[in-house]
């Protein structure tokens, strides 16, 4: 560890104390004069480090950057390795990158200041500018088959939604299935992507996703996002009374406990804003809908959709989904449809796991 890091450390144990240079020299094993280079380095980072002749050096209790020695103060495991970069195009992206190269181990995360490039599901664009948000991708190693996947993404919310409440004291809402709002307005989203073993299904490693808005500039956000994002706090300086070192840890901390052994959570259930409304889930069909070769006998439909049922409160309408396999329309709408089935039921009745079965054993060429 370098002297500057070692500074840091322990600037960050004793936050809004004075200590003497002479004493950090001392413990560092380093002369006054090191001691004085490596601060000078900080405050060109962006730490606010105060200091006077016969002072000494105290980091200001406002001092709010994210760093390494920071959040590893507050990790159940701070030997885990930790990137922090100013910019990245996409958190997820360069920790994806590091797994396939081994150079990163179960808990590892990258965190990044700002993304040009952040991605939410289905490709959209998620808007991360510097500093109003919290941007970070989590490597975990679980034990489990892709059909484990979807818990690890609600594992995720449930942190996200535990870490924010024990240090910002604001309580979310959880919109099925990877949404995180307050105030009527998304807050959090995240993303799950998984690399698995082909012929097992076994998962190799997986990259959880998380944005989380502390604020939001009005006046520079994008006008298509006004009724949609939102964030915990209105004003920066609110958000600034929020340490992001802890709050980082917190969730990190949550998600490697919730993941240790899959299951759906029971605040998953508790604080989910869904049961008690009508959602509908539309597919995307590829190929010709006319040249169609799928039977949809057994199913009830109402014009172009399917009214499949009523569970924990909730109406799901599911509109028609296919593939095209071998030059025929496949209709995977009912094997979809299980897997829907298949997690309404467990959070109608959280001690039981997620059924492990191939939701497309129906379809050929899927199983």
């Amino acid at each position: 560890m370098t002297v500057k890091s070692s500074l840091l450390e322990m600037l960050e144990k004793n936050k809004g104390e004075v200590l003497s240079g002479e004493s950090i020299a001392g413990e560092l094993g380093c002369t006054r004069a090191a001691v004085w280079k490596a601060v000078k380095s900080l405050r060109e980072e962006g730490y606010h480090i105060e200091a006077g002749p016969n002072k000494g050096y105290m980091l200001a209790k406002d001092t709010n950057r994210l760093s390494q020695e920071g959040i590893r103060l507050f990790l159940d495991d701070p030997k885990v390795k930790i990137d922090i970069y100013d910019e990245l195009e996409s958190t997820n992206q360069t920790a994806k990158k590091e797994a396939m190269m081994g150079e990163a181990e179960h808990g590892a995360f990258v965190i990044a200041r700002s993304q040009t490039a952040g991605r939410g599901r289905r490709g959209r664009e998620f808007y991360s500018p510097a500093d109003t948000g919290l941007y970070m991708s989590v490597i975990l190693k679980p034990q489990g088959t892709i059909h484990d996947s979807l818990l690890i993404t609600t594992a995720a919310a449930v942190a996200v939604y535990r870490a924010v409440a024990q240090i910002c004291g604001i309580q979310l809402d959880i919109k099925w299935v990877n949404d995180l709002f307050y105030k009527g307005k998304k807050v959090c989203g995240i993303l799950t992507e998984a690399v698995t073993d082909f012929e097992s299904g076994n998962i190799e490693f997986v990259v959880v996703g998380m944005g989380l808005n502390l604020y939001l500039d009005q006046e520079n956000l994008p006008a298509e996002l006004r009724n949609i994002a939102g964030a915990l706090y209105e004003t920066k300086e609110d958000a600034e009374q929020t340490d992001r070192n802890k709050l980082t840890a917190m969730i990190v901390n949550e998600l490697r406990k919730e993941t240790a052994d899959l299951k759906l959570s029971p605040d998953y259930v508790t604080h989910n804003m869904i049961p008690g409304h009508q959602i509908t889930i539309t597919g995307i069909c590829i190929g010709d809908m006319q040249g169609r070769t799928a039977e949809s006998t057994g199913r009830r439909w109402t014009g172009d959709n399917i009214v499949l049922w009523r569970s924990f409160g909730i109406h799901v309408r599911i509109m028609r989904m296919g593939l095209l396999h071998e030059g025929r329309f496949l209709d995977v709408t009912i094997p979809f449809c299980v897997m829907i089935q298949n997690l309404l039921f467990v959070m109608k009745h959280p001690s039981e796991t997620l059924r492990r079965q191939n939701l497309f054993s129906e379809i050929p060429g899927c199983r």
